[in-house]
């Protein structure tokens, strides 16, 4: 009977016939690490890449900041390598509202960018990157934004078919945040 590495790895055998457990246990864990979207291992400009696929996105949103009431919400999410594989494309769908984006990542900056456009006429630029295990973009506020206002959408969880996405608030330049809105990708 095969354990399910040695399925993994049929050329694994060593001079006398058998499986090298050794061999193939290595191979296993490089593949479970592969799998598993180990982002230490990635270039800057592929930081983003968990993001590409058919998503299934479902959560709730604040219906005012500051307050305890949320809606449930559910949405689905295509995303997409486009222009030589250099800018992911979103095409976000949940009722009565769609949205799309384009993210590259600016070698001269060295982060991400994405403009964010939507079906309510919203128009967002947003910059961050990957802190730690986690993936975060922070919206450029224009000149009128109240004092100390930042919003930012912070991906965390990631895993390879899944993730959570948090759309968050901050009234005190970023001391402290409140999560807006939340989604499960999956």
């Amino acid at each position: 009977t095969l354990w399910w590495g040695e399925s993994l790895c049929r050329s694994c055998r060593n001079p006398s016939g058998r499986y090298d457990r050794q061999l193939t246990m290595s191979l296993s864990f490089g593949l479970i690490s592969l799998v598993l979207g180990s982002q230490s291992a990635l270039t800057p400009d592929q930081q983003l890449d968990f993001w590409i696929g058919e998503w299934e996105c479902s959560g709730r949103s604040r219906n005012k900041p500051g307050e305890d009431v949320w809606t449930n919400t559910a949405a689905t999410n295509s995303v997409r390598k486009i222009l030589g594989g250099k800018v992911i494309e979103e095409n976000f769908k949940m009722a009565g509202f769609d949205g799309k984006s384009v993210s590259v990542y600016d070698q001269n900056s060295k982060q991400w960018r994405q403009t964010w456009v939507d079906s309510s006429g919203g128009y967002l630029v947003l910059t961050g990157g990957r802190r730690g295990d986690t993936f975060e973009l922070k919206q450029v506020m224009g000149p009128k934004a109240p004092t100390g206002l930042q919003m930012r959408m912070v991906f965390t969880d990631i895993k390879a078919a899944s993730f959570s996405w948090h759309w968050q608030r901050s009234n005190d330049a970023g001391k402290t945040w409140e999560t807006q809105w939340t989604l499960a990708y999956t």
